[in-house]
């Protein structure tokens, strides 16, 4: 299993590395929650007042609270001075005057936990999902599978195949975050390929939207109960792993 480090220096480098943070959305007193919204922008806190739920309304400021605090570390700015710009289907980017600073990011929740990663001038994407029982996961896998993945999860035995699937799931929308494409029309044209199980080893994996692009799928170990994936532009490279530690006003 890959260390989540709790301690991390004050000065970043991402010279050909890749940094994923692990968020526990249910830290933090609500004092820190309020300094969180404090330093959403008016979009982030339109979305967050159209959750009825306050306990999901919590779980987004927390994730885009903390995450404008990680991303203010890499810029050495404040938090409330981080602004994006969204691409046509709503990739987030970062809006920075300084274009030496090629910062990109990609951001995923589900139920209490959520991940932020990180990296310079390549395009990444990433996501996290709670595995389930609900989830009628052969009929999705009908609609949003390729029939290769639909065939390899049947070989799964009956037991391991929730799981397989949603490792399955994690890694198609991890490529397509990290790709800035729409999930309905694209699910199935993903061919995750490779066995429908976790892996410790980076695996490259082929486009099927641009033959000249190369892409790397690494598999993260989150927390019992949850399957996550990480893709990014390029061949393998160095990828570490941070504890988000809520720390008041220096978050």
């Amino acid at each position: 299993m890959q260390a989540w480090n709790q301690r991390h220096e004050r000065n970043f480098s991402l010279a050909q590395e890749i940094h994923v943070w692990r968020i526990f959305l249910q830290t933090g007193s609500e004092v820190l929650v309020r300094a969180f919204e404090d330093v959403l922008d008016v979009y982030e806190i339109s979305r967050a007042r159209k959750f009825f739920s306050p306990l999901h309304r919590r779980r987004f400021i927390v994730t885009h609270g903390a995450c404008r605090f990680i991303l203010a570390k890499y810029l050495g700015w404040c938090p409330e001075q981080v602004r994006f710009k969204y691409g046509e289907l709503g990739k987030p980017r970062l809006v920075i005057q300084d274009h030496a600073r090629d910062l990109r990011f990609n951001l995923s929740h589900s139920h209490d936990y959520a991940l932020l990663t990180v990296t310079l001038s390549r395009e990444v994407g990433v996501d996290v999902e709670l595995v389930c029982d609900s989830i009628e996961c052969e009929d999705i896998a009908s609609m949003a599978c390729s029939p290769c993945e639909i065939t390899l999860l049947a070989q799964v035995p009956e037991p391991l195949r929730r799981e397989a699937f949603f490792i399955c799931w994690t890694r198609k929308e991890a490529f397509l975050k990290a790709k800035g494409i729409g999930l309905n029309d694209s699910l199935k044209q993903v061919d995750v390929r490779g066995p429908l199980r976790f892996s410790q080893k980076p695996f490259l994996i082929d486009d099927p939207f641009s033959s000249e692009m190369v892409w790397t799928r690494y598999d993260l170990e989150v927390h019992h109960g949850y399957q996550a994936s990480l893709v990014c532009e390029g061949e393998e490279c160095f990828v570490r792993y941070f504890d988000y530690q809520f720390l008041g006003g220096n978050s």
